[in-house]
């Protein structure tokens, strides 16, 4: 029997294809956050008419230089676009059209303003030097580092650097370190009921009596249980807030590296952005806390992060494997996980993911990490083919090497 939440989906294709063509790429972004092989079945199982319809692109470089509107262009020299992103920590970042659209909700001359897990917007506000003081708190230390490298001698007034776990942070240690309170504070929580009440709760204790928060909120079809907590979450910031805001749609994210990765291994290849969120506001705070859910903090610490083959690689230390697997397997059928969500049962499998999607087994770590080693000394294919078939270690690692080798 189906589910009413695939009811609810299947409702919400036809809705949004009665009277209207799309892309795909359109009909994901019309869906309510359903995910792009959900939306895929329910067109196969309905039989819904395709045709093909023209699809316009054109050089960027063709384009004249005084066509672009600012808030869509996209630097490439930035830190936020040349870094992968971070499966471990959920990193979906906003677009710069978003980062844009956000921008344009307030002036900012002399704000003080705070980042919670939001590096692109905070490198949008500081190549535009918007804003008296900009705190950036994320937990990606490779992207924290690099953006201080970059931006720590700019012409921006005051830049605050931080690297932490935002659930977990000692509010009167770090406010030894950055401002107390701030005029606006931005936040983009991982997708999950109990991620929100702790940042909201972190959020509040930055602010002053007329400080702003805005965050995003999921939509209402990312899971079945997605409008309930929604709700939840709404009804909460009412409590806490004079003033809530919504706009639904508002918030459009990049689709990170390790997502198009499994995408494509999934036979879909997006050529556009296709997540959207709704943007929420929060104005004229009642207190300085949030009445947070049960709450487990998730251990990121577990997590090693190192650079093979040029993508970034986390390998969880914690997770007790048999040794008598091979050194490194794909216990999922294939090298890439079908979908990002922590709540995707394959999480339970694998302890090695990438920043591409890839989501292996790693048994024998001394023998995983010995064979990357050897491997990275090398740099021509015929070299570093003569090293893996030299390995001591078993076939089957052996051939998940190679073929790792192929996809550089």
């Amino acid at each position: 029997m189906e589910s009413s939440y695939y009811k609810n989906a299947k409702n919400c294709v036809v809705s949004t294809l009665r009277g209207n063509r799309c892309t795909f790429e359109e009909l994901c972004r019309k869906c309510h956050g359903l995910y792009p092989t959900v939306i895929r079945s329910i067109i196969s199982e309905l039989k819904i008419h395709e045709t093909l319809i023209p699809v316009y692109t054109t050089d960027q470089n063709s384009i004249p230089l005084d066509a672009f509107d600012d808030r869509y262009y996209e630097s490439h020299d930035n830190v936020t676009e040349q870094i992968q992103n971070n499966p471990i920590l959920s990193s979906w970042y906003f677009s710069w059209n978003t980062c844009g659209k956000i921008a344009s909700i307030d002036i900012w001359k002399n704000k003080s303003v705070l980042f919670l897990g939001t590096p692109r917007l905070f490198e949008y506000f500081i190549t535009r030097n918007y804003g008296k003081e900009l705190t950036l708190i994320d937990l990606d230390e490779l992207v924290v580092s690099s953006l201080r490298k970059k931006y720590c001698d700019s012409a921006h007034k005051s830049l605050f650097f931080c690297c932490k776990n935002i659930t977990t942070i000692n509010i009167e240690e770090l406010n030894s370190q950055i401002p107390r309170v701030y005029d606006y504070v931005f936040l983009d929580p991982p997708w999950y009921l109990e991620s929100y009440g702790a940042w909201l709760d972190v959020a509040l204790k930055f602010t002053h009596s007329s400080s702003s928060i805005v965050f995003s909120l999921f939509p209402s079809l990312l899971r079945p249980s997605a409008m309930v907590e929604r709700k939840d979450i709404l009804d909460r910031c009412r409590d806490v807030a004079t003033k809530v805001q919504l706009f639904p749609d508002y918030l459009e994210y990049d689709i990170p590296s390790f997502e198009k990765g499994e995408l494509v291994m999934e036979g879909l290849l997006l050529r556009s952005s296709w997540k959207m969120a709704d943007m929420v506001v929060l104005t004229t705070p009642k207190g300085n806390s949030y009445k947070r859910h049960s709450f487990s903090a998730e251990e990121y610490s577990m997590w090693r992060e190192f650079n093979f083959f040029d993508y970034r690689w986390f390998f969880n230390q914690s997770f007790s494997t048999n040794d008598d697997l091979p050194v490194v397997s794909a216990p999922l059928g294939t090298l890439y996980l079908k979908s990002p969500s922590k709540r995707n049962p394959e999480f339970g499998r694998v302890n090695l993911l990438s920043s591409r999607g890839h989501g292996l087994l790693v048994s024998n770590s001394l023998l995983f990490f010995k064979a990357i080693s050897e491997i990275q000394s090398q740099t021509s294919k015929d070299a570093i083919c003569k090293i893996i078939q030299d390995l001591d270690i078993d076939d089957e690692s052996k051939h998940i090497f190679y073929k790792l080798m192929e996809e550089r």
